[in-house]
Order: structure tokens, then sequence, then C-alpha cells
């Protein structure tokens, strides 16, 4: 299960579990005409686990040749926006730092690779 409340005192390997995609690819997002709302789509693969799989799972469909140094840019932002929205909901002891969410996306990456 997932972690009722705060993400201190839970389970390392549950603390930063959230409701995932789980297929999280281009094809699968549409958007408005002016880009500024998006809808995902095709939720067969739904299911709890960590943020940075669908994370992978974008990048990788998405961003043909990406280099080191935009994806650290791209994970810093998702990571600031994350700190942003959690603590906007009383939720800040849930966020994590972008050393577990590098951390949690390079095992999605290695997973995803294999």
């Amino acid at each position: 299960g997932l972690p009722k409340e705060g993400g201190e005192g839970a389970s390392p390997s549950l603390r930063f579990r959230t409701v995932v995609h789980g297929d999280f690819k281009a094809a699968n997002l549409l958007f408005s005409r002016g880009g500024e709302v998006c809808a995902a789509y095709d939720l067969q693969y739904c299911g709890g686990g960590y943020g940075s799989a669908d994370l992978v799972m974008l990048f990788v469909s998405a961003m043909e040749g990406m280099c080191a140094e935009r994806e650290g840019e791209l994970l810093a932002k998702y990571c600031s926006l994350l700190q942003e929205a959690l603590a906007a909901h009383g939720l800040g002891g849930r966020a994590p730092s972008l050393e577990q969410v590098t951390r949690h996306y390079e095992l999605a990456l290695i997973d995803f690779l294999r």
C-alpha cells in the first residue's frame, strides 16, 4: 500500500510510491491547441510505483537523442514542480529530493532498458 500521510516514517520501499500511468509515452498524451492542457489516456497499466518510471517512458518516447545535461535539467524541473505542488497541499514532507528522484529515475531507466 501507499503511505496515507506524510513520507516520514514510511517504509523506505514505499515512501515515494504513488499512482503511475505505466505507459506514459507521447502516443498516450493529448494536448489542447495551445498546449496548455494535457490529458493522458490508455490507462490499462496504472498502478502503484515511482513517478520516475513514467518520466523514463516519456523521455525515451518523446526526446530522441537527449543528452545527459538536458535530462538533468528536466529532472530538476520535475522535482521542483513536484515539491511545490506537494507543499501547496500540505504534503511538503512527502517530497523527494532531487537526489532521490534521480536515483529512482536511473533505476527505472535500467529496468526499461533490460
